[in-house]
């Protein structure tokens, strides 16, 4: 007996559902989007929209405060003062955050900055904690100079100084502490400015020391030992106080830059277990260097630890919403879409955006949202067995959708309006019939209209040529593709 696709279609979009829940949708929330109860309203109703389950919100920028510190009578008092990003009032951003975001069953990790202790700005270093009480703790040079807070972004404290290790974990418990209901602690700065840096004196002796009783290691080495050990007491600390908190870091996606140029070796905390999450902060423009970062990841094994950072930001500081007369090559939210497909494709545990302050502009984040983060049931189909896909058994045959599109131009780019039967991820080809495929797209589409755009470049580096061509709409799994027959007119050329 043949069974209704539409009789089992309920059921398969509970399962389905249930499943993309497993998903992380993470964002990373600045600390000047959080200043007040209708700023932390805006990012949870944002992430409400968007169908986020995690929300990392920045406490701890520069050695200062954006919760309260001593909220409980505890064991490890914490000095640091109330950050100047906030306003001289007594709101509070995290307990706001975690009552409203609760309500709605979004986590909440406090994400803290740990070894990068100063802003870059004079007047704020001047008044910072760490510089007024613990300058000596500020990192040196190879020359044995004290590090220039213009050096990277701000002055960093040196890991290998005891007293550091300390302060910071006492800071950390009374936060955890202060705040149970907490979800996460989310390391960043989790390492050493550059290789350039990190040479206290303290530090610097102390690896003569060791050298001179244990095997004797390097310099990178002595200096891996530094963040790592940190990590792990980190970790050990937090599960004592809160054996639920997820303990994650941010990460550089860049595997032997981590290692040689931070000292930052997450696999090896991966490894022995001292991290719950890496999120791997894959910003880089190329997406070849992208692929390259997430296909080194997957072989480490760890995919359902690994969370993957998602550049959302435009360079100039606009928004992310593709424009008329943009550059080409340039970023916007279709460039967020591909990468996320990608993510997806190769199965990490999830995706997190940096930062949603990049994405509220111009509306960027709802339109985003609507190509990747659409309604949960929806998504789900894209799930279904692959015979369910293509067609629908409605009793009287099979209802069958196919792929479209239409081509304008739009002074020196294409505007492509894809018309897509299935959300997925999908690809659409340019072939000439005289040099085979000049031109290869590979996006995440939702079901139905879709925008795209093209700057008429082909994969040889030049300009398409005016004239006739076929476009091939399909996806991997398929054993079929659309083709359809199109003209592209002639671009203008950028300098024009």
């Amino acid at each position: 007996m043949r069974i209704s696709f539409l009789r089992l279609l309920p059921l398969l979009l509970m399962l389905c559902a249930a499943r993309l829940c497993a998903e992380i949708r993470a964002m990373w929330i600045l600390p000047w989007s959080m200043t007040s109860a209708a700023q932390v309203d805006g990012y949870i109703a944002q992430a409400l929209r968007s169908n986020q389950t995690d929300l990392l919100v920045e406490v701890r920028y520069r050695a200062d405060a954006l919760y309260r510190p001593n909220r409980v009578p505890n064991q490890y008092f914490n000095p640091e003062p109330r950050s100047y990003i906030l306003p001289n009032n007594s709101f509070d951003p995290l307990d706001y955050t975690l009552k409203a975001a609760h309500r709605h069953n979004l986590r909440v990790h406090a994400w803290v900055v740990v070894f990068n202790a100063t802003p870059l700005v004079a007047d704020l270093i001047a008044k910072n904690y760490i510089y007024r009480y613990h300058n000596d703790w500020i990192t040196h040079d190879r020359m044995g100079k004290k590090m220039n807070s213009n050096a990277q972004f701000g002055n960093f404290i040196d890991p290998g100084i005891p007293e550091v290790h300390d302060y910071l974990l006492n800071v950390f418990s009374d936060l955890i502490l202060g705040y149970p209901d907490l979800d996460g602690l989310h390391l960043d700065y989790i390492r050493y400015p550059n290789n350039d840096l990190g040479f206290h004196p303290i530090s610097e002796n102390r690896y003569k020391e060791y050298n001179k009783t244990n095997i004797p290691i390097t310099w990178n080495q002595w200096r891996i030992r530094q963040v790592s050990e940190f990590v792990e007491k980190t970790y050990i600390r937090a599960k004592e106080l809160n054996p639920d908190l997820i303990v994650s870091a941010a990460v550089f996606a860049n595997y032997s830059d981590a290692v040689n140029l931070y000292a930052q070796e997450w696999k090896d905390w991966l490894d022995r277990g001292i991290v719950d999450q890496i999120y791997p902060m894959a910003y880089h423009l190329d997406i070849r260097q992208f692929e390259s970062q997430l296909k080194l990841m997957e072989s480490m094994g760890y995919k359902d630890r690994i969370v993957v950072g998602v550049r959302a930001w435009d360079t100039n500081g606009g928004s992310l919403l593709p424009k008329e007369g943009d550059p080409a090559g340039s970023y916007s939210i279709f460039d967020v879409a591909n990468r996320i497909a990608i993510i997806r494709r190769m199965r990490f545990s999830g995706i997190a955006l940096f930062s949603y302050d990049g994405l509220v502009k111009g509306d960027a984040f709802n339109q985003l949202s609507g190509l990747t983060f659409g309604e949960k049931t929806i998504a789900a189909l894209s799930l279904l067995p692959e015979d369910t896909l293509l067609k629908q058994d409605l009793g009287q045959g099979y209802l069958r959708y196919a792929a479209d599109l239409a081509i304008n131009r739009s002074h020196n780019q294409y505007q492509i309006n894809l018309h897509i039967p299935i959300e997925g991820n999908w690809f659409w080809e340019v072939r000439s019939s005289l040099e085979g495929v000049v031109y290869t797209r590979n996006r995440y589409y939702l079901k139905g209209r879709n925008l795209d755009y093209w700057n008429g470049i082909t994969e040889s580096g030049d300009r398409l040529p005016e004239g006739n061509y076929l476009i091939c709409i399909y996806r991997e799994q398929d054993l079929f593709e659309y083709i359809i027959p199109v003209h592209f007119d002639g671009l203008r050329n950028v300098y024009e």
